[in-house]
């Protein structure tokens, strides 16, 4: 393909034929749709790492309810082992007062 158009311009002496500028337009043209495709998959793409990266929740994401799950899982944690403490604060007291009842 490309070695006719080499022979098509040395035949008509370095002028570029009608035939060599439909094939540049349409070589141009082919190019323009392949970037817009890109372009527009880049900016997708993008827009979905944005929404990953932040908060908002997106479609097919878990990360919000994992993140809840993870806080609330903490915040049992923290409250068990508060709780653990009055426990034992709590027995230390009994332990402390006198059986002046008995």
């Amino acid at each position: 393909h490309d070695m006719e158009a080499v022979v098509s311009t040395q035949s008509t002496g370095g002028r570029d034929t009608p035939t060599d500028v439909q094939r540049v337009r349409n070589d141009a043209q082919n190019f323009m749709k392949i970037t817009q495709t890109i372009s527009e998959k880049l900016h997708r793409t993008i827009r979905y790492l944005g929404e990953v990266t932040s908060t908002v929740p997106h479609n097919g994401s878990v990360y919000s309810a994992e993140k809840e799950f993870q806080l609330s899982h903490e915040q049992c944690a923290l409250i068990l082992e508060r709780l653990g403490k009055l426990v034992e604060k709590s027995r230390d007291r009994v332990r402390e007062e006198p059986m002046d009842d008995l």
